[in-house]
């Protein structure tokens, strides 16, 4: 084979090995970029896991605040019933107003038996 000709494949081949390792280069940064977008996808998955659960506490907490104030309410509740269910059984002249703060006394109707 002559010289010449032998150099020649020789710088043609070692262009085409060159311009594969280019391609092989560009194709190791592609893929460099393809998992930091992976794990940006990652981190803005845990950063909405995250958000989830603090609106699962903010709803746990808020459900007991619900909780707490539906209980107080009924306790309320009842002990207006009391006071109302007192104040129909009490000795206070029907129209006038049942005396209040220190001086109330509710006197209850119902014959007392004693000891």
């Amino acid at each position: 084979m002559d010289p010449s000709v032998l150099a020649e494949n020789m710088q043609h081949m070692s262009g085409q090995v060159q311009s594969l390792f280019g391609l092989m280069e560009a194709d190791r940064e592609k893929e460099r970029e393809r998992e930091m977008e992976r794990e940006r996808d990652r981190e803005r998955e845990r950063e909405r896991e995250m958000e989830r659960e603090r609106d699962r506490e903010r709803q746990r907490e808020s459900d007991l605040r619900t909780d707490a104030l539906q209980e107080q309410m009924a306790r309320i509740s009842d002990a207006l019933a009391k006071v109302l269910q007192l104040r129909e059984t009490s000795s206070v002249v029907p129209g006038t107003p049942a005396p209040t703060g220190a001086r109330a006394q509710v006197t209850d109707s119902t014959p007392r038996q004693s000891c």
